[in-house]
C-alpha cells in the first residue's frame, strides 16, 4: 500500500490529458502528475536525456498510463524500451488507448504491459476508471518504490 502515487500520462492528446487531470483532482488524487506528449519524450524522461537531462531522480510509487497511438515512438515501442531497461522493468504500465484491436492487446501484453484498457469517451466514465485504477495501484497492488 502506498500513500502517494506519482502518475505519468504518456499521451499526445492535450484534451484527453486535461480531462484525466481534472478527473484525478475530482477523485482527490494528490500525487504528482506528469504529462509526456510523445514516445520519444517518454524515453528521454526515463533516460534523463535531452529536455530531461537535469531532471532529478525521485523515489516513489509510480503508475504510467501509456497511449498506444503516439507520434515519434508509439506506445508499443516505448513499452519495449522501458521493459529492456533495468530501472523501469518493474514500472507499472497500463495501456490506456482507443484501440480495441485484439492484435494491439496481444502485442501490449507480450511487450510487458500490466494492463490494457480502452479509453472512455465520457467524462464520468473517465472519473470512474481513474478512481478504480488509483485505488487498485495505491491500496491493493503491492509495488516497489522505484528511483526514477
Amino acid at each position: 500500500m502506498c500513500d502517494n502515487l506519482k502518475i505519468i500520462i504518456a499521451d499526445d492528446s492535450r484534451e484527453d490529458v486535461e480531462l484525466m487531470k481534472i478527473a484525478l483532482q475530482e477523485i482527490g488524487h494528490t500525487g504528482e502528475v506528469t504529462w509526456l506528449k510523445d514516445g520519444e519524450m517518454v524515453v528521454d524522461y526515463f533516460k534523463k536525456s535531452n529536455d530531461f537531462k537535469d531532471r532529478e531522480d525521485s523515489k516513489a510509487n509510480f503508475l504510467m498510463l501509456l497511449d498506444l497511438n503516439m507520434p515519434k515512438k508509439n506506445g508499443l515501442e516505448v513499452l519495449e524500451v522501458l521493459r529492456s531497461e533495468e530501472g523501469t522493468k518493474s514500472l507499472p504500465i497500463v495501456m490506456l488507448t482507443t484501440s480495441q484491436s485484439e492484435q494491439d492487446t496481444l502485442k501490449a501484453y507480450a511487450a510487458g504491459a500490466n494492463n490494457y484498457l480502452i479509453k472512455p469517451f465520457d467524462f464520468d466514465a473517465i472519473v470512474e476508471l481513474l478512481k478504480d485504477l488509483t485505488h487498485y495501484w495505491k491500496n491493493i497492488a503491492v509495488t516497489p518504490a522505484l528511483t526514477i
